[in-house]
């Protein structure tokens, strides 16, 4: 797969946040608190408000993995027509 470590490991965090196994709370202090010396409680407060700058890595990493999920489904389209084709080389 074309996702790097860190994706990967970004990607199953937030799957076991929505399956219960870890707390939100968790996830974010993992993630989103690596920029700054903020309190993780500041955090979370600005969070539940909806006014938290994501200038950090999780919006970055949401961009990054939407980025090459869009290619990879083009790339996914270019193989199946290319299947698809009677005549193959």
């Amino acid at each position: 797969m074309c996702l790097s470590k860190k994706e990967r490991e970004f990607i199953e965090d937030w799957l076991k946040v929505v399956d219960g196994s870890i707390s939100e709370f968790a996830f974010y202090e993992k993630w989103a608190v690596k920029k700054d010396a903020r309190n993780l409680l500041e955090v979370m407060e600005k969070k539940n408000r909806g006014d938290l700058d994501w200038k950090c890595c999780i919006r970055v990493m949401r961009h990054r993995i939407k980025k090459k999920y869009e290619r990879m489904v083009e790339e996914l389209k270019t193989l199946e027509k290319f299947l698809m084709q009677e005549k193959m080389p």
